[in-house]
């Protein structure tokens, strides 16, 4: 999902296992964006593709107002079309 992902995914997931172990033994609410296959849309990111675009920004404000357990505007889930593949001749 990052650049460099395969390379850092090993350290990812422990990481995201640690955090997800300390907020369940802290009454911690947590928000596992990891899961939600919409920000494999290039749409979701910037053009760095480290940053979020206003469309990643806002879907990651709907998962953590539901977990707060507050309803988001309905747009707020919608993901935009993946961006059209021009193939190169």
């Amino acid at each position: 999902r990052m650049p460099g992902g395969k390379l850092i995914a090993p350290r990812v997931h422990y990481l995201n296992s640690a955090v997800a172990e300390t907020a369940d033994r802290h009454g911690a609410r947590m928000v596992n964006l990891w899961d939600d296959d919409e920000f494999l849309n290039p749409v979701m990111w910037s053009v760095d593709r480290l940053h979020m675009s206003s469309f990643g920004h806002m879907r990651v404000a709907a998962h953590v107002l539901t977990a707060l357990g507050r309803t988001p505007p309905p747009q707020w889930w919608q993901a935009p079309a993946y961006p059209e593949v021009v193939a190169l001749l």
